[in-house]
């Protein structure tokens, strides 16, 4: 992750936010309308600025787990094994000239014997498939995906060696333990564990792209057909990791879920189609303490533009622009704030507005590597090529406890 970046980024929020802080402290709070079409594009300015340096931040982490990972490892005997991998990547041909010229082969329809020749790819043995499984493909089209995302670096991904359904142990009653002497019996520790199952589902992204312009491009077609394809993906998946209701697809953390977060996690502001800050501060001291080292924030960027100018009583923002971590641009109560486009988007009785937690309590779960498919002649009569993309993804929350959500009061 670099400082400087981090630097510049933090610069490009931190000043149309401070001048339109300016422009709302001259006039107490109370814009007059030929300085609030300035007011509100400097705020969509700092509001992209700072959605931009959140999907930095959390790229970089999600980046670096593809260098530092954890693995679940299905035996034969129905044993679950986890291992953690931390080395040095292996070498990316991707960018080199010879794979370049062999995929761009590949992509405008030909055979895939030069990509075996270079990296030993494999092709599905299933004639009625033929994906292209490749491993510097497939390590380029992940970190795509993760550059399109902001959830992927907050949350914790395992890669598995299989295709199986998987149940993860959830652990239902929490054990206890007392201090006891000799003669004192010693506690009974009952422990109840339930199945949350994670099963990868299919996640297949499609794309058509005219024949003549990537035949005739001088740039690289990987370069022009991979990042749409993984967009298309980041996309689907970071909804489903909001919003998803886990049938088919991953469960998500603004679903209210007996299998994931309840509605026992939820508090609920006291104004009804409003905003509390109150019940902001509130959701903090919702979450046990060990849960708060990682904690943060998670809103969309138009929940986040209705509080980042609020002012207590004593005319303090709520929001302030200095965290106490490097990696903490716009804090509220000492904690970060990530925005997703996929959170929920409007203060409206009744829905959410916000959630507060750890979200490395939340499991991503990923089992074979991207592959890709081309359609060369499907799309023949109108000189397009089409592309498919195919993985398999899934996810839920692990722990509710290690998460509070805001509830907008009906």
């Amino acid at each position: 992750m670099s400082t400087i970046k981090i630097e510049e980024l933090k610069k490009l929020a931190s000043q149309p936010l401070a001048e339109a802080r300016e422009i709302l402290d001259a006039h107490s709070g109370d814009i007059p309308a030929d300085r609030k079409e300035a007011y509100d594009k400097l705020m969509d300015a700092h509001v992209k600025a700072k959605s931009n340096l959140d999907t930095y931040v959390e790229n970089a982490k999600a980046t670096a787990d593809m260098e530092s990972y954890e693995s679940l490892n299905f035996g034969d005997d129905g044993n679950v094994t986890v291992s953690s991998h931390s080395k040095k990547a292996p070498e990316n041909k991707y960018a080199s000239a010879e794979y370049k010229e062999a995929f761009a082969s590949y992509l405008l329809g030909g055979s895939a014997d030069s990509l075996k020749a270079i990296n030993g790819s494999t092709v599905s043995n299933d004639p009625n498939a033929g994906y292209l499984s490749e491993a510097d493909f497939s390590s380029e089209y992940i970190k795509q995906v993760d550059d399109a995302t902001v959830f992927r670096g907050m949350a914790r991904i395992f890669r598995v060696n299989n295709y199986k359904g998987i149940g993860f142990p959830e652990l239902k009653i929490e054990a206890s333990a007392e201090w006891g002497g000799e003669v004192t019996k010693q506690p009974e520790t009952s422990v109840g564990f339930g199945r949350r199952s994670l099963k990868p589902h299919d996640v297949k992204a499609k794309l058509k792209a005219s024949e003549t312009l990537l035949r005739n491009t001088t740039n690289f077609q990987g370069d022009i057909i991979i990042p749409q394809l993984a967009k298309a993906h980041a996309e689907l998946t970071e909804n489903a990791f909001m919003n998803g209701d886990g049938v088919n697809k991953p469960l998500g953390v603004f679903a209210a879920s007996d299998e994931g977060i309840s509605t026992n996690r939820d508090i609920e502001s006291s104004t009804s189609g409003e905003i509390d800050m109150d019940v902001l501060r509130e959701m903090v001291t919702g979450i046990k303490s060990p849960y708060l080292v990682n904690a943060k924030y998670l809103m969309h960027r138009l929940v986040y533009r209705e509080i980042a100018n609020l002012k207590n009583s004593e005319g303090n923002y709520y929001v302030n622009m200095m965290g106490a971590r490097d990696d903490i641009f716009g804090n509220l109560n000492g904690y970060g704030i990530t925005l997703s486009e996929y959170a929920p988007s409007s203060v409206t009785a009744g829905t959410y507005a916000a959630i507060f937690g750890d979200f490395s309590n939340y499991w991503i779960q990923e089992a074979l590597a991207p592959s890709i498919r081309v359609l060369d002649q499907l799309y023949a009569e109108t000189n397009q090529i089409g592309y498919i993309s195919n993985s398999q993804v899934d996810g839920a929350p692990m722990l509710e406890e290690a998460f509070i959500r805001l509830k907008i009061k009906a």
